[in-house]
């Protein structure tokens, strides 16, 4: 059941990992300066988003494309239970792999929102969807699937 991780696996650590260290720096520089000048931000997309600045855009960023992903990082490399388990069993696959497809779910819907109110022509978005598409092929790769189902009696 602890056999060794397939490439696609230790892919998906690494791309987890990147995913949530720049998760945890972009939402630090927004909350530490709302007005996202920090990461090139010029001051017209403030007035289009709801909020008027970035903090809550920040927080966002250091929770959930941060810590939850260097989280996901954690159960990806180790396939602990920790408090998990039961996430683990109705599903048929280790709580990771469904948080990292949940995970997908949330950058699908972030880039809907983020084109309606500012449009997506910003660096940072080109290599979230690139990093996103590389965690998609990662997780949907046979022997990761296996990996994470083998203690589930799925595969």
């Amino acid at each position: 059941m602890r056999g060794s991780r397939p490439t696609a696996v230790k892919a998906l650590f690494v791309l987890e990992v990147f995913f949530g260290v720049l998760g945890v720096i972009s939402g630090l520089l927004l909350m530490i300066d709302p007005s996202g000048a920090l990461i090139g931000f010029p001051p017209s997309v403030a007035e289009s988003i709801p909020f008027q600045n970035f903090f809550l855009v920040g927080l966002f960023l250091f929770v959930v494309y941060g810590l939850y992903v260097l989280f996901l990082a954690y159960g990806t490399w180790t396939r602990n239970e920790l408090f998990l388990e039961r996430i683990s069993k109705v599903g048929g696959i280790h709580w990771s792999w469904q948080g990292a497809a949940a995970l997908l779910v949330i950058l699908t819907v972030w880039l809907v929102v983020e084109n309606s109110l500012i449009g997506l022509d910003y660096p940072a978005t080109y290599m979230t969807i690139v990093l996103g598409l590389a965690i998609f092929l990662a997780l949907v790769m046979p022997s990761t699937r296996k990996y994470f189902s083998a203690a589930y009696g799925r595969a």
